[in-house]
């Protein structure tokens, strides 16, 4: 299993206090993925965040009959933080681009976790908006430019 000081390498963990990373690591799964292999599907139900421990992985959408790279991500990063509060399909296609250890939060360990440790709930749930609100910022950016070059 994976130490609790692995989530210091999570930069918003980072000042999370050792009493609750070793709270919190106890509502995760650890499994590890091989190069390509995918880890969710696109327009598939999920319902886990993944924390990226070691490696690296691809986010892809089909578009024009190709995968299309959107980003990868790396250790202390994570994804798929959506499908714990909403019932939609996954919005793209993950694969593993290296070997990679994830941690998996089912949205039954969130909801535990909720019940149990309200405090470490909250500090998580916290954690997901500054890095949706961090990455809605990106895509606005992102829109801004390609709109320039539309016109």
């Amino acid at each position: 299993m994976v130490d609790f000081s692995e989530l210091k390498k999570f930069e918003l963990l980072s000042k999370w206090s050792d009493g609750d990373l070793k709270e919190f690591i106890k509502y995760f799964d650890e499994k590890e993925y091989k190069t390509n292999e995918i880890i969710v599907n696109e327009q598939s139900v999920g319902q886990e965040v993944y924390l990226i421990i070691t490696g690296k992985v691809r986010i892809e959408r089909e578009a024009m009959g190709s995968d299309q790279t959107l980003k990868i991500l790396e250790k202390g990063e994570f994804f798929g933080e959506m499908s714990l509060f909403d019932n939609y399909p996954r919005s793209a296609t993950v694969r593993c681009f290296d070997s990679s250890k994830l941690l998996i939060l089912s949205k039954d360990s969130y909801e535990k976790m909720r019940t149990k440790n309200m405090k470490l709930a909250l500090q998580f749930s916290e954690m997901i908006i500054k890095t949706l609100s961090l990455r809605l910022r990106q895509t606005n950016k992102n829109l801004e430019i390609l709109s320039l070059w539309l016109i």
